[in-house]
């Protein structure tokens, strides 16, 4: 017989889920950037924030609940989770740390990516969110905004990554990503006509992640084909 879980019982896992993280993630940063103290302090800045944020999502402030949750998902999951790895490799390696534009244009498609699937989720719950007085983006945009708002974010994170391979990659490889955006594509085109249907949304939310770690893996296999073939 399995034991419902209390609310005090979830805070406390997550605290020391936070604070186990935290401490690895500290660990990692200084084995990567010891040497770079002015780095190092930038990435613990962040960190902060990234936890902040995470925190702030439902209680307190709850901007999550108020139609911010888009910009810190795109923040988090896109810009600081590509940009910062770089950075990261750089700094392991001893090489100059800097921002190339390809990541700026793959981080920004990431983050979109993100977006999308909190996006989806909002999409499903339009009804009872508005109900309850969340103010999502998806609820404050209605059913058909919110499926336009869905497809206007894939046709710019498409145009953002193929744009990332154009501009450091070879040209064929962006082929590579035209057929593995396929999924994506007929997830969002699905989560796109049934807008109305609650219910049928919330399936393409697995088959979004499905299209998306599709895509991931195309720029996996990109960056491998590189650094074995023209590097």
């Amino acid at each position: 017989m399995v034991m419902p879980i209390s609310l005090t019982q979830l805070r406390k896992a997550m605290g020391t889920v936070t604070v186990a993280a935290t401490i690895c993630g500290m660990i990692a940063l200084y084995m990567c950037l010891g040497h770079d103290l002015q780095a190092l302090s930038w990435f613990v800045f962040l960190g902060v924030l990234a936890i902040l944020a995470a925190i702030f999502y439902t209680i307190g402030f709850a901007y999550g609940y108020k139609g911010f949750g888009d910009i810190a998902v795109f923040i988090f999951f896109g810009l600081a989770a590509v940009i910062g790895s770089q950075l990261l490799v750089l700094g392991a390696s001893g090489q100059p740390v800097d921002i190339f534009p390809d990541s700026i244009y793959l981080a920004c498609a990431i983050g979109i990516h993100s977006v999308m699937i909190l996006h989806i989720s909002a999409m499903r719950d339009i009804d009872e969110d508005r109900t309850t007085g969340k103010k999502t983006v998806a609820a404050r945009l209605g059913h058909r905004l919110s499926a336009l708002y869905l497809a206007v974010m894939f046709v710019v994170s498409s145009m953002l990554s193929i744009g990332a391979c154009l501009t450091s990659h070879k040209l064929w490889e962006c082929s590579i990503l035209a057929v593995a955006l396929i999924p994506l594509l007929a997830s969002t085109y699905r989560a796109f006509i049934h807008c109305n249907d609650g219910n049928k949304v919330a399936k393409e939310r697995k088959y979004s992640l499905i299209g998306i770690a599709i895509h991931n893996v195309a720029w996996i296999i990109i960056l491998v084909i590189d650094f074995w073939f023209y590097y």
